[in-house]
């Protein structure tokens, strides 16, 4: 095993051209904490034959600013976890590539990738073209990064249990996931997601800068935490959340906080049955629930077909 082989070293450059990877299977902690590393070079290809697994390989390397690892992977290889790859590598300016990179088809852990890369403003899967990548746990996944556009149309969630702060903090504006075109309504309904995993999505993209997101939830039986998810993006124009609230949500709250009081919203399917009875959609634009106090109520376009009969949530759908 090579896991924490160069952990907490005080290196500035590691160069692995000559190293022979063929039995490694565990890419584990390998340069954890390295704060001096610079620079680490791979021989092209030469990816360990059977390791899975890249989990905290450059976790905490503050310096690291360059690294060929993009051209060191061998697409014959099925990486399962890369969990903290690069988390908290914040100089970190080389332009990371997964475009070679196979993923296990039953799921794989993609959770704090590049968490922290505050100077990282790469495309990561801008040309992957190997099928289809499955995650199961993207949380915190870019939080903090320096993108400004993320290609993320070879995702799909089938699997995934949690997109908690995927963007959270980012600078990213545009996240471009595969769109489904539905032939009977004749309309564009965004990205399907479609995992009866998925549990939590709440601050996806809290604080972001994103213009516009449409998203379709074909399930939503085990969602329960859908707070803070766009929290104060201020940029937003238009915004598709139909399917999203399942009755295994309790509260919307600040869901939207600040955003555009005109935005074109689609909140088409919710169930509602949920919430609490209490429950206002001031509570989901985070106004003051009685007196709306420093905000504008919400005054755009909204969608809500496919709600069914309100009972004891009345109080929510009069908030328009």
């Amino acid at each position: 095993t090579i896991d924490d082989l160069y952990r907490d070293t005080t290196l500035k450059e590691v160069n692995l051209l000559r190293f022979n990877f063929d039995s490694v299977k565990s890419m584990y902690n390998l340069f954890y904490n390295a704060k001096n590393l610079e620079d680490v070079t791979f021989d092209n290809q030469k990816f360990p034959k059977n390791c899975n697994n890249t989990v905290n390989m450059f976790y905490g390397c503050t310096a690291l600013k360059d690294t060929n690892v993009s051209d060191w992977f061998n697409p014959n290889v099925e990486i399962l976890s890369m969990n903290s790859m690069f988390e908290g590598c914040s100089q970190l300016t080389s332009n990371i590539s997964f475009h070679g990179v196979k993923f296990k088809r039953d799921g794989c852990y993609l959770s704090n990738v590049f968490d922290g890369c505050s100077s990282y403003t790469g495309n990561p899967f801008q040309y992957y073209s190997i099928g289809y990548i499955y995650p199961k746990d993207t949380s915190y996944m870019f939080k903090g990064v320096g993108s400004t556009n993320l290609e993320l149309w070879r995702f799909d969630f089938t699997y995934c249990t949690t997109t908690k702060s995927m963007f959270e903090e980012s600078k990213v504006t545009d996240v471009v996931f595969d769109t489904y075109y539905d032939q009977n309504t004749q309309t564009n309904i965004g990205f399907q997601i479609n995992s009866e995993n998925l549990t939590d999505v709440s601050r996806m993209f809290y604080n972001t800068p994103v213009i516009a997101m449409e998203l379709t939830f074909t399930s939503n039986a085990n969602i329960t935490n859908v707070t803070e998810m766009f929290y104060n993006c201020t940029n937003l124009t238009r915004i598709r959340l139909d399917g999203l609230v399942g009755s295994k949500v309790t509260t919307v709250k600040n869901m939207l906080y600040n955003v555009n009081s005109n935005i074109e919203l689609s909140i088409k399917n919710w169930d509602v049955s949920g919430l609490s009875a209490d429950t206002n959609l001031g509570d989901m634009f985070g106004y003051d629930k009685d007196m709306y106090i420093g905000h504008q109520m919400y005054s755009g376009t909204v969608d809500m077909s496919g709600w069914g009969r309100l009972t004891t949530n009345n109080v929510f759908i009069n908030f328009f």
